[in-house]
């Protein structure tokens, strides 16, 4: 119920266009869906486009009339991501939340020799920002920047080593190091939007149970014993997507940190609070470390 009140109380403009990467399950299913009931257009952004389309039958079904369209997007791939690129150039966005992400995955490396953690979820964004922000620039109205953070990534500051995954390799720490180097490209959009139409802000869903806790981990037992208790005591997938829902409200003008308000903003309804800039005191040279092995393969990064 808290929830519930804590959407009636937000004020979406209806009309707008928000596009939403992985959008077609967990929390970003949850907030595309809030999304369509405030009677805005939805994009979901899909690896699987047939999950995609079958998000889009649900929302059509519980709200006929609400428009959703779905694209492909494969963080893996540049050219799925190129595709999806020039297909975005094409729109007139109001907000584009960066919130699809792979979580405790086995070892593997994914585009530019980055560990795969590292290549989805900070990677591929940080390069489909720098190809689409001019264009997001170009647009005569104010274009909310998303992007779906960890309360993790405050506890830990990366070096360059962390883009291999680290001297031994861990699940849950690569992946924290994912979250933390995504919010060094934040800070850096920060700057650059000073003065422009672009409105960056983090959100972070606090600890909620979702298909990514699922795959993480096989044990049919563990998993059923963690949905009830992760449900209990802290958010569900609705609940997670509140702080997406707060920052597209009229609430939300400037750029913030949106996460739940409880202990170590682990649940509870959504505040805003500062970013926590202990461990990204090196986020300038990381970057550039990053843009540099983009370069080895040819790829020049303007966004620094």
């Amino acid at each position: 119920m808290k929830a519930e009140r804590f959407l009636s109380k937000l004020n979406i403009e209806k009309g707008q266009t928000i596009l939403i990467t992985g959008g077609n399950s967990g929390i970003g299913k949850e907030e595309a869906r809030m999304l369509c009931k405030c009677g805005c257009r939805v994009i979901l952004a899909c690896r699987r486009v047939e999950a995609g389309n079958e998000a889009k039958r649900e929302f059509e079904m519980e709200m006929p009339g609400c428009k959703v369209q779905v694209i492909h997007l494969d963080l893996t791939s540049f050219e799925s991501m190129d595709e999806f690129i020039e297909e975005v150039q094409k729109l007139d966005l109001d907000a584009i939340h960066f919130n699809a992400g792979i979580y405790r995955v086995p070892f593997t490396k994914g585009i530019c020799d980055f560990e795969s953690h590292m290549a989805v979820n900070f990677a591929a964004n940080y390069y489909i920002l720098d190809r689409l922000l001019p264009h997001l620039e170009s647009l005569p109205h104010p274009v909310k920047v998303l992007f779906t953070t960890s309360v993790v990534a405050r506890y830990y500051r990366i070096a360059p080593i962390c883009y291999d995954g680290g001297k031994r390799y861990k699940k849950e720490r690569s992946y924290a190091y994912s979250k933390t180097a995504l919010n060094m490209v934040y800070l850096t959009l920060l700057k650059r939007s000073k003065s422009t139409n672009i409105i960056p802000i983090l959100v972070h869903p606090g600890i909620c149970f979702t298909p990514l806790i699922e795959k993480a981990y096989p044990n049919k037992r563990f998993r059923l014993l963690a949905s009830k208790f992760i449900r209990f005591f802290f958010n569900s997938p609705k609940k997670g997507a509140l702080p997406a829902l707060l920052a597209l409200s009229e609430a939300t003008k400037s750029p913030c940190l949106l996460g739940p308000r409880g202990l170590f903003h682990s649940a509870g309804i959504p505040k805003s609070y500062p970013l926590y800039r202990g461990n990204l005191k090196n986020a300038e040279e990381m970057l550039l470390v990053a843009r540099e092995r983009f370069a080895k393969q040819g790829i020049e990064i303007k966004l620094n």
